[in-house]
């Protein structure tokens, strides 16, 4: 409707794309060699499938956005101890962009 007189209706319609598909997991395989220094702990890491990820022992983040495919985590500790460590695609929280779990003991 306007001043001069009424209009028919207009048909309306609408489209929604449907969302993008999420992106495949990450394939990412970890590996991990354990030594010691002067009695000390260490573990390196090596992994593949990803290029930047954040190294974690324990469940706490070690190292952020690492991008070079190796991760030397020396612990300092003596004695017996177990530690596992994981990597994950850097900044994120999803389980399936996660590597394997290793765990190296002591």
């Amino acid at each position: 409707y306007n001043a001069m007189e009424n209009s028919g209706y207009a048909s309306a319609s609408a489209k929604t794309d449907a969302a993008p598909p999420p992106p495949p997991p990450a394939d990412i395989e970890l590996s991990a060699s354990s030594y010691k220094s002067k009695g000390k702990h260490g573990v390196i890491l090596s992994w593949t499938g990803a290029d930047s990820v954040d190294v974690y022992r324990g469940g706490s983040l070690r190292d952020e956005a690492n991008t070079s495919g190796g991760f030397d985590d020396f612990i300092g500790a003596k004695g017996g101890a177990t530690y596992e460590h994981q990597v994950c695609v850097a900044g994120s929280t999803l389980p399936e962009d996660c590597s394997n779990t290793t765990t190296t003991v002591f």
